[in-house]
């Protein structure tokens, strides 16, 4: 199946309820291999459609690119850098503790690195997990943040001014990994994005205690 004339789906990689991403060629770029991420007409502005333009504006290291951005009459199509695999995954795959532990030390440093990023675009993300942070494909050096589609200014980058503190917001992000605020309803802004940083680093160095626990328990 083509996307625009020039993109081809291969398979699907990944499957939510809201979207669908598609491995795929491009087809005018030598078939280079690209992600193909689709999600069905069903709202005035889609998270698709609010990903596309958060990050094709905010373009630094670690954001993956953006290729196309369209519509068909049925569904938002936004076509961006095809990455490796998750965190979570890498470190499963991973049979060394001892590494384990300093990928581990490293890897938060850049996703710290990436969320300061966003801080300093008056953006917040809002959705923090482990399954929003993938590696690059080939270089697997770099930590790349995605899914923009839950994100905010939270202030305005002509004024400086802040958004309004409201205490009856909706639940926003992933429930093991979201703040207190989040919990609370109230409005969320960067402390939030660095207290989920740390839930999901506790979720992701625990794997790597327990490894060790077995591993000095073995008979």
């Amino acid at each position: 199946m083509k996307i625009f004339g020039k993109f081809q789906i291969i398979k699907i990689i990944s499957q939510s309820s809201l979207s669908t991403v598609y491995l795929g060629k491009y087809l005018k770029e030598n078939n280079k291999y690209v992600a193909i991420k689709v999600q069905a007409l069903n709202s005035i502005i889609s998270e698709l459609e609010r990903e596309a333009y958060f990050q094709y504006h905010l373009r630094g290291i670690g954001i993956p690119k953006v290729i196309s951005f369209g519509k068909t009459r049925k569904y938002n199509i936004l076509i961006e850098t095809l990455l490796g695999k998750t965190i979570n995954k890498l470190f499963e795959m991973n049979d060394n503790i001892e590494s384990k532990m300093k990928d581990m030390c490293m890897a938060a440093i850049q996703i710290i690195d990436r969320i300061e990023f966003l801080h300093s675009k008056n953006i917040v993300h809002q959705d923090i997990k482990p399954e929003n942070f993938l590696v690059g494909n080939p270089d697997t050096s770099i930590i790349y943040i995605i899914d923009f589609g839950l994100c905010k200014k939270y202030k305005s980058s002509r004024t400086g001014k802040h958004i309004i503190f409201s205490k009856s917001k909706k639940f926003l992000g992933t429930l093991e990994y979201c703040s207190i605020n989040s919990m609370k309803g109230l409005e969320l802004t960067r402390r939030d994005d660095m207290e989920s940083i740390g839930y999901m680093l506790i979720h992701l160095i625990k794997g790597i205690c327990l490894g060790l626990a077995l591993k000095k328990f073995r008979f």
